[in-house]
């Protein structure tokens, strides 16, 4: 069952039904004209990546193996109201070896953005929110 990521097998099913390879290089292709990637890597910048109503981490586990595999230094925000979904997603994250590119963050949509406004964080260069309700 490809949905089913009890199992290795299942796991690597349901991660490799990707709608969007290689989401990275697209968005800096089509958005920032190629540039975004060359330049962060150039200044030493981190890229910085929110994912908006991550769920239970299929799309955060896409970013963060873009980030490995084009050899970007960056970090993602996964971002979620569910603690059972989060704690999926940091299952499933820690299982793939790729817990150090993520952080997690248990907010409403509304209330990550008032918390991001005070406290003033840095923006984010690419913010995806796929599939939210």
């Amino acid at each position: 069952n490809p949905g089913d990521i009890s199992s290795e097998a299942g796991r690597e099913i349901f991660l490799e039904t990707a709608s969007a390879p290689a989401r990275l290089l697209s968005i800096d292709h089509y958005i920032y004209g190629g540039q975004l990637v060359h330049e962060r890597k150039r200044a030493g910048v981190p890229l910085r990546i929110l994912i908006a109503g991550g769920g239970t981490g299929r799309e955060t586990v896409f970013w963060a193996r873009d980030l490995e595999q084009y050899n970007v230094k960056g970090s993602i925000t996964h971002m979620d109201f569910s603690l059972t979904s989060i704690g999926i997603a940091r299952g499933l994250i820690s299982s793939l070896g790729l817990d150090h590119l993520v952080t997690f963050e248990h907010l409403s949509i509304e209330d990550f953005g008032a918390k991001h406004k005070v406290e003033a964080w840095p923006k984010y260069d690419i913010i995806s929110c796929t599939g939210v309700l």
